[in-house]
């Protein structure tokens, strides 16, 4: 579970949250194979908003897309 809140800066989640509200905002998913996931969601054509790479002490060195079909979410790499 990750909560947000938007202290500065105009992250993506501010649009969101602003339309919205609180509340669910997207899934996330940990895939071994993020690779794949990333080229199959686009061959099928799903826009993907963001990308983000990131690591910290606690959980080490990540990435992380986030979709734009419906309000799918996000995949992660572990």
């Amino acid at each position: 579970m990750e909560l947000i809140q938007v202290i500065h800066g105009d992250p993506p989640h501010r649009g969101f949250l602003e339309i919205h509200g609180e509340g669910l905002q997207h899934l996330g998913f940990y895939v071994g194979n993020y690779d794949e996931w990333k080229s199959y969601v686009r061959e099928e054509g799903i826009e993907i908003l963001c990308e983000i790479e990131a690591e910290d002490r606690v959980r080490g060195r990540r990435r992380a897309f986030y979709l734009n079909s419906g309000d799918i979410g996000e995949f992660c790499s572990k």
